[in-house]
């Protein structure tokens, strides 16, 4: 799960909601030391990933790591 926030059995419904929340209080933290920016968990994720490749780790673990479905969903 990405979202180490989430808890293992929310529902569809709640985890909008937590996801939503959380990427408020991101965002208020942010525009607090200046960037104005706003994330978003798709620039979350996509930073996240590129994180990970940078170094060299595997595309099938950063594939599951992001939950796709298939490796090609992740990019090359």
């Amino acid at each position: 799960m990405y979202f180490s926030i989430l808890k293992k059995n929310i529902t569809e419904e709640g985890e909008m909601k937590v996801k939503n929340q959380f990427t408020k209080t991101i965002n208020k933290w942010m525009n607090w030391i200046g960037y104005d920016k706003p994330l978003t968990t798709y620039s979350d994720r996509r930073s996240y990933a590129t994180i990970l490749k940078r170094p060299g780790v595997p595309l099938s673990f950063i594939s599951e790591a992001l939950e796709h479905k298939f490796l090609l969903s992740t990019g090359a």
